[in-house]
């Protein structure tokens, strides 16, 4: 057996404190532990993650199933100690073992395919090389096996491995940036780097890296970060496979939807990054054929999708002017595709005006199915259609704060949703002292915005001066607005256009809800569908995860661990939320953001895993829909028309 086989115990460092827990349940022994020692570390992590409230803490313990002295244990526990309990590595250890006992290809680049990196930063690779060089194994060996006539296959054996790994040479140093600069600084004050030029010095730590024995030796000291790292190179190989086999299987249908009349020709291209990644590092794909044909890839299903497109249409055939633009939609159980909306401007004043009156009426639409979310990277301006690209919000369910039982018919929620909710109309967010905010909803999302929150980068780049920095950066460009030849509108400038567009459409459902709400009618189809539902801001999930890749987090999974009970700040308030922290710390370990669905008609919810959590839900969103439907009259009307003018008077830039 291989020095790496033998490894020393810190590589099981890397195991959670969830994971830890579920071993020693089942370990007939008894762990032996310094109780001084013991309580300082509770101490600290308790005073470190709001779990100071015996309340809380206690809640704490019990979703992990331990008790306080197994607790105090565990965070005491030897790395020797936890590596006997364990007995046989687990099997992400088993696979970190197997990459650096192979040689790999040292004589290529460490990223062979055309990638987004600066070439000498690209250098940070090497530490994680041999993990590149399996999941690539692995992943080729798995294009091998779409067997068949490659001139049939919808995509070149030859070149989709590259386009499978787009966007990952990026992500990969983002991970490991952060500690290898901080390796950068100990090897240089400890003269271990040759050179005359901080660029000199910089090349020389590469060098380093590419020392089998030195890249071992780092990746056992941050075990944490080569779990990482591992686990995101099996999920993108994993889901790339996924996604060739869905590609293949559907080719036939996907053909005769989107391209009846003309081959669409091999897949050239796939850009990712289009949204967060979910459920083992699935995200959305936007492919583009050699015909020129362009395709969104989702990882989900897509029926809501398919059911908003067909109550559009039947809005259309109902009277709806100007109609609104449907959407061919594939669905199948967990996947679908839908065709690419293009950008494109208005060319005259009319078609700008249609363009907010279809507005209005999709915030009706909108407010009615119980829709949140929709802000401005989910809303496409394709010349005079605006066009909502993420549909996976609607039906929001009522969820009470406390316990279910603190809520009777939910009360609340009659007076707490209006059109605000749904995030198509301006509400400027984070604004404080010396700082004015930021707007980005479907209907704003200004140009020239500063981003919320210092984002952090590098200056240095490619020298032994390297360091992390954090500055205010501008928000990317916006999709959701409208053009007239180039130049840019503001939405206040057409409020009267988005209200009477809001009021046909209201009205329109109102004259016709004894209908709408029929059994069987359209409505009805959405009942069994999948809607994700939205429980924290995304960017908490994203402030967390960006501080989780701080070196003292990346030693010990425990110490990551510490940092991930935060989320325990917001139950204090929201007290329902005890009952997912223990899924949404899997999905962070995972690289993922939480990831929770319910049905319009059920009280229950799912996680990322597809674990039920019973009776979250204190009503369905088809529920309070149908509620909502009953009650349309001219006063809710001229109660939502307050709102929408207030909205955009304050904000309506």
């Amino acid at each position: 057996m291989s020095q790496i086989e033998d490894g020393p115990a810190a590589w099981f460092q890397a195991i959670t404190l969830a994971e830890r827990g579920a071993n020693l349940r089942t370990w007939e022994g008894k762990l032996e532990y310094d109780e001084e020692l013991a309580a300082k570390h509770l101490e600290r992590w308790r005073a470190g993650s709001s779990l100071s409230e015996d309340r809380l803490f206690a809640q704490r313990l019990a979703l992990d199933n331990l008790t306080r002295a197994e607790f105090e244990a565990l965070l005491v526990e030897p790395s020797q100690s936890l590596q006997a309990r364990y007995g046989a590595p687990p099997t992400w250890l088993t696979g970190l073992y197997t990459a650096l006992a192979q040689p790999g290809q040292m004589d290529e680049a460490v990223w062979p395919f055309p990638g987004q990196l600066d070439q000498r930063m690209a250098g940070f690779l090497e530490l994680v090389r041999p993990l590149i060089f399996q999941a690539r194994q692995q992943l080729s060996q798995g294009i091998a096996q779409f067997s068949g006539d490659p001139g049939i296959l919808p995509f070149d054996p030859a070149t989709i491995e590259g386009l499978l790994l787009e966007g990952l040479d990026v992500h990969l140093f983002e991970l490991v940036a952060p500690t290898l600069a901080l390796e950068l600084q100990v090897a240089r004050f400890s003269g271990l780097l040759a050179g005359e030029t901080p660029q000199a010095r910089f090349d020389s730590f590469i060098e380093l890296l590419r020392q089998a024995d030195q890249r071992t030796s780092l990746l056992r000291e941050y075990s944490v970060l080569a779990r990482l790292v591992q686990t995101v190179l099996q999920n993108r190989v994993n889901f790339g496979l996924e996604f060739l086999r869905h590609l293949t299987q559907d080719w036939l249908s996907l053909c005769q939807t989107f391209s009846p009349t003309q081959h669409p020709g091999k897949l050239v291209k796939i850009e990712t990054g289009r949204g967060d990644t979910h459920r083992g590092g699935r995200s959305v794909m936007i492919l583009t054929f050699s015909s020129g044909l362009k395709l969104v890839y989702k990882p989900r299903s897509l029926a809501v999708d398919l059911h908003f497109q067909e109550l559009l249409g039947w809005l259309n055939d109902n009277g709806a002017k100007p109609s609104f633009r449907t959407l061919k939609v594939l669905t199948r159980e967990a996947h679908g595709w839908v065709e690419f909306v293009e950008v494109a401007g208005c060319n005259s004043a009319e078609e700008l005006t249609r363009f907010y009156r279809r507005q209005g009426g999709y915030l009706a639409v909108l407010y009615i199915l119980g829709g949140t979310d929709f802000h401005y990277e989910n809303l496409v301006a394709a010349g005079e259609h605006p066009v909502l690209i993420d549909l996976e919000t609607l039906f929001h369910p009522g969820i009470a704060p406390g316990n279910p039982a603190e809520v009777s018919n939910s009360e609340s929620e009659n007076t707490t949703y209006s059109v605000l909710n749904v995030g198509l109309l301006p509400c400027r967010a984070w604004a404080n002292e010396g700082f004015e905010g930021v707007e980005l909803s479907g209907l704003g999302g200004q140009e020239g915005q500063l981003s919320p929150y210092p984002m952090p980068g590098w200056e240095g780049s490619g020298t032994d001066r390297l360091r992390r920095v954090y500055k205010r950066i501008l928000v990317p460009p916006a999709l959701n607005r409208p053009h007239l030849n180039g130049s840019s509108v503001r939405p206040l400038d057409y409020l009267a256009e988005i209200v009477e567009g809001f009021s046909a459409i209201y009205r329109l459902l109102s004259d016709r809800k004894a209908e709408f709400l029929a059994p069987g009618h359209l409505l009805r189809n959405f009942s069994q569908d999948l809607v994700r539902v939205v429980l924290r801001p995304t960017h908490a999930y994203q402030l967390l995860q960006e501080h989780r890749l701080r070196p003292d987090y990346l030693r010990n999974a425990l110490d990551l661990d510490r940092h991930y009970d935060k989320l325990w700040v917001s139950v204090k308030h929201f007290h329902a939320l005890a009952r997912l922290i223990a899924s949404e710390c899997h999905d962070l370990h995972q690289d993922d953001y939480p990831f929770y669905t319910t049905r319009p008609d059920s009280t229950h919810l799912w996680t990322s895993t597809g674990n039920q959590i019973s009776n979250f839900v204190t009503e369905p969103g088809l529920v309070l829909v149908e509620r909502r439907l009953d009650r349309m009259n001219e006063r809710d009307l001229a109660n939502q028309i307050r709102f929408i003018r207030a909205s955009l008077s304050s904000d309506g830039t």
